[in-house]
């Protein structure tokens, strides 16, 4: 994939350290990154710390980017990273224990990345993205974890085993469970708003 060309004349600036080059590349991606970040610590205030602190490594790293795919998902990483250390310096015990209690290794029938993504819901408001998100958040850890890394961030299993120190299979197993928890919630939302509609 080749860099547009306003793309890779960015990149030249930031290498030369232009301060307008620098806030420019921090307004363009900065509302996504913070997205990032919260779908991974849930709480603003510390999605914001790993905001700056994504951008700052960025900034130091960006020497080593090939131009190889695009300067987004080369980004996205290095958040994601931020955010999964953060989560292992900050919230080992709760991760650690809640990933010893997901043991529990399900046959999955897919492991590809557009099976996992697919919810067999009828397209509708209450099924949009937002809402999915605000379901993901409620997941318990592990399940919400796997979820983001697998389907909404595009890693695979052996990486998320990597990642987290689990079985290629329990990876399996906790986004099988996270899948099934995503839908019964979808399908009480929306029983709970056909419901207020009668009344």
């Amino acid at each position: 994939m080749t860099l547009h060309a306003s793309e890779s004349h960015l990149i030249e600036r930031l290498l030369a350290q232009e301060p307008l080059a620098q806030k420019e590349f921090y307004e363009r991606f900065s509302p996504k990154m913070l997205a990032v970040c919260m779908r991974y610590v849930g709480q603003l205030p510390q999605a914001e710390d790993l905001l700056i602190e994504g951008f700052l490594k960025a900034f130091k790293s960006l020497g080593s980017y090939k131009s190889q795919g695009s300067l987004e998902a080369w980004l996205r990483r290095i958040f994601i990273n931020t955010a999964l250390d953060f989560l292992r310096k900050n919230k080992k015990d709760i991760l650690s224990n809640a990933l010893k209690n997901s043991t529990h290794e399900f046959i999955i029938s897919a492991d590809d990345h557009a099976a996992a993504a697919e919810f067999e819901f009828e397209p509708n408001a209450a099924c949009s993205l937002d809402l999915i998100l605000a379901c993901v958040s409620e997941l318990p850890e592990p399940q919400a974890l796997v979820f983001n890394l697998y389907v909404l961030d595009g890693y695979s299993h052996q990486e998320i085993s990597d990642f987290l120190g689990m079985s290629v299979a329990n990876s399996k197993s906790i986004l099988h469970r996270s899948r099934k928890q995503l839908k019964e919630a979808l399908i009480q939302l929306k029983t709970n708003a056909y419901e207020k509609v009668r009344i």
